[in-house]
């Protein structure tokens, strides 16, 4: 994924030049990773569906301004998580403005009752899937900023270089250090509330 090969340039000025079944080649080798990061990224099989769609509909609207200083795969990461912040903002927006006070009541047969929480106290079998190495990583990252997340999602997760990091991200090396190091002791933090206190011990 850090080498541009011949045959991508060729395929990328193709799409460029409005070669439509360039561009799906293109879409093609790289469309099954775009939508495992969205997934990781948003923890949902039907957003991740989405940020996909969305990113390559961005991708084929904006092949013209793609300057081939990267491989066209890292250029499409890029504007996946970018769909997936620009959903995280709108979420965050919507529950502000949709969140129901648990104050209000609710009108019933009875008379008017106070809304109430739904008990999820797990089982003695959900516990144990509960503190579940896997489901705890998963756990523990969905706790994270989104900053963070993003950060090991795509270094621990796809694995990619600190440089293609930098590159996708837009932002220097040393920044995509530390943060990659504070998400980390972040993860690891989360991860000792989940495991206990001797993880990573």
């Amino acid at each position: 994924m850090t080498e541009i090969t011949q045959q991508e340039k060729e395929l990328v000025l193709k799409a460029k030049a409005g070669d439509r079944k360039a561009f799906e080649t293109l879409v093609h080798t790289c469309a099954k990773q775009v939508y495992n990061l969205a997934y990781r990224l948003s923890n949902s099989k039907e957003s991740a569906e989405d940020i996909a769609q969305e990113t390559f509909i961005n991708a084929y609207n904006s092949i013209g301004r793609f300057s081939h200083d990267c491989p066209f795969a890292n250029w499409v990461y890029r504007i996946a998580v970018n769909a997936w912040k620009n959903r995280v903002r709108y979420e965050r927006r919507r529950f502000f403005f949709q969140h129901d006070s648990l104050d209000e009541t609710i009108a019933g047969e009875e008379g008017d009752m106070k809304k109430e929480l739904p008990d999820k106290k797990p089982g003695a079998d959900e516990e144990f899937e509960k503190f579940h190495r896997k489901e705890a990583i998963d756990k523990a990252l969905n706790k994270l900023n989104p900053q963070a997340k993003e950060m090991l999602v795509l270094r621990d997760i796809e694995e990619l270089s600190y440089e293609e990091i930098s590159g996708i991200i837009k932002t220097p090396l040393g920044t995509v250090k530390s943060r990659i190091a504070r998400a980390r002791e972040a993860l690891k933090e989360h991860l000792k509330i989940l495991l206990g206190e001797d993880y990573g011990s």
